[in-house]
């Protein structure tokens, strides 16, 4: 778990291959003379200049400040380059063209599904959240949108009285407060990547307190066609035993993630730990690192505090 973070900040190059390049970098730098451009050029000059800030650093050696400098600036380096490959292959995915074109795609969603396959796609396997940092975020609909949707929503269920009371709402709150809140999730857009994910999960998911087996998509699935054995027993101890595995492999980062006919990556944020608001009660041991989403083992109570 403690290689995870890391591992997402070097994807899509494998924690160890980035190790080597560092340790590769480092020990050609010490080998250079001190004339040299790459130990005397502007970006040695601006590293040297970060380290003589702190005045413990005078107490080392020459060749150790040479190289824990020449080991971080070549993690940044590259540190870089990976978050440059990420912004790129966000922009990539914010091309939203394919999705009104069905079958008969234009050149341009030709020339951008190659892309997304043959550059971003070609690893045979990919971890849980790879993809995550990459992803563009949710954006805000015009309000007068959202209010018209709402309306059109609504007709079916109202009678002409109410349905025109409503109308006389949505004007009254379109020139009032509804800009003022709309400008307030612009702003929570651009520091989240979905504005709607943390509230859905704490207020419409998490305190509900409807009952989950008949109001919630709670469920487990044995086997599709073949029922091996009609002992309950049985099946209750392999519908645990796969909630465990799904549980490891979330946790390990190991499941695949959901892509749109293998080329378009999707949101796995539906596997994240949920957060930790609300009168919610864990009983059992279970794993207590967290308690993910998608297979949560614990018997939770969400019920009054006594």
């Amino acid at each position: 778990f403690v290689l995870l973070p890391l591992r997402a900040a070097c994807w899509p190059v494998p924690v160890p291959l980035v190790g080597a390049t560092c340790a590769g970098a480092t020990a050609y730098i010490l080998n250079c003379s001190s004339e040299s451009w790459i130990r005397s050029g502007p970006l040695a000059d601006f590293l040297w200049r970060i380290d003589s800030v702190f005045p413990w650093t005078s107490l080392f050696p020459t060749p150790i400040r040479v190289g824990y400098l020449s080991l971080m600036g070549s993690l940044a380096v590259l540190l870089g380059g990976f978050w440059f490959q990420r912004l790129m292959l966000r922009l990539l995915l914010s091309y939203r063209g394919w999705l009104t074109e069905g079958r008969k795609a234009s050149f341009k969603t030709k020339v951008w599904g190659a892309l997304l396959k043959y550059l971003v796609m070609r690893k045979a396997k990919h971890g849980t959240y790879d993809f995550q940092h990459a992803l563009p975020r949710l954006s805000v609909p015009p309000l007068e949108s959202t209010l018209e949707k709402y309306m059109e929503t609504m007709q079916p269920l109202l009678s002409p009285e109410e349905f025109a009371e409503l109308g006389r709402n949505k004007d009254t709150f379109l020139k009032t407060d509804g800009r003022r809140l709309q400008l307030l999730l612009h702003g929570k857009s651009y520091y989240s990547n979905n504005y709607v994910s943390d509230w859905w999960l704490k207020y419409a998911y998490h305190r509900s307190r409807s009952s989950i087996l008949i109001s919630s998509n709670c469920y487990g699935v044995g086997h599709y066609q073949l029922i091996p054995t009609s002992d309950q027993s049985a099946r209750a101890a392999f519908l645990v035993r796969m909630y465990c595995e799904a549980h490891q492999l979330i946790d390990r980062e190991q499941w695949t993630p959901m892509t749109i006919n293998g080329i378009v990556p999707l949101c796995m944020e539906q596997a994240a730990p949920p957060p930790r608001g609300g009168p919610a009660k864990f009983y059992g041991g279970g794993f207590q690192r967290d308690r993910r989403i998608f297979s949560r083992l614990e018997c939770a109570h969400f019920g009054s505090k006594s």
